[in-house]
């Protein structure tokens, strides 16, 4: 019997012992607090964006400007303290002069219901506005923050699409 206790005794040993070797090979995403450019880019390099822009808007704050597939947009960042910001606004701009205003909110009303991700207007120069904010607040993973880019990008290209901006 002591035998057999032993055998069982030292068989949980071994099977303790490897619990922690176990947990160092875990891969553990970072948490993201504060949002920076350096994570916008790499999300936006992953994702295939070009032409990137590291600068800042009429605030003060960080800006990045870029380009995806023949398509300019910009990543706004919000309540920004220190080193980073907890809030990032993706923004793109489509000029159609050749549309009536009615035209216009037409195919932004028709958007706004049909979309989850992007938000349309056309602003005070007439422009077709596309936006999709996002938050860090709290603390979020750069797949995360990938993710988010990701459906910008998609998001961006069926605007573009409904626009007829190809």
């Amino acid at each position: 019997m002591h035998y057999r206790q032993a055998i069982v005794l030292g068989l949980m040993a071994l099977m303790l012992g490897a619990l922690p070797a176990q947990a160092v090979n875990v891969k553990k995403s970072a948490v993201v607090r504060q949002l920076t450019t350096d994570h916008m880019v790499k999300a936006l390099s992953d994702q295939g964006a070009s032409d990137l822009e590291e600068t800042t808007d009429d605030q003060g704050d960080p800006m990045v400007n870029a380009e995806y597939d023949g398509l300019s947009f910009a990543v706004l960042f919000y309540n920004c303290e220190g080193s980073g910001c907890e809030w990032g606004q993706f923004r793109a701009s489509f000029e159609r002069s050749d549309l009536s205003h009615d035209a216009k909110l037409k195919i932004i009303n028709e958007w706004n219901l049909d979309w989850v991700f992007g938000k349309a207007y056309v602003n005070e120069d007439g422009d077709m506005i596309l936006e999709q904010l996002f938050v860090v607040e709290g603390g979020v993973t750069q797949a995360n923050i990938t993710n988010n880019t990701e459906e910008w990008l998609i998001a961006m290209k069926r605007y573009a699409k409904e626009l007829g901006w190809e």
